[in-house]
């Protein structure tokens, strides 16, 4: 699959041992503008089943939007097991 996502980093805090209180005001101002940006992604997974077991993995790739807090493409592998505990049936009435 593929897609766009918005990624937010929730309240930045910045330092600056050596900054003037209005430095360091314009610093954070640009930290906190610099905290939300929209992003491209690509999924991929394969899964496994054997009666209710599933057996799943996911690799997903991130764009590097410019300016923001995170530098560099993102890559995040997940992986499971899943237990179906119920059923489910779908039927088509006329």
């Amino acid at each position: 699959g593929a897609g766009f996502a918005i990624m937010e980093i929730l309240s930045p805090v910045t330092t600056c041992t050596n900054c003037t209180l209005a430095e360091a005001q314009i610093l954070q101002n640009e930290a906190d503008a610099a905290g939300t940006k929209a992003f491209f992604w690509l999924m991929g997974g394969l899964e496994a089943r054997q009666g209710r077991l599933t057996l799943f993995g996911h690799y997903i790739f991130t764009s590097a939007p410019s300016g923001f807090l995170i530098h560099g493409n993102t890559h995040t592998f997940q992986g499971g097991l899943r237990y179906s505990l119920g059923t489910a049936k779908e039927e088509v009435t006329d």
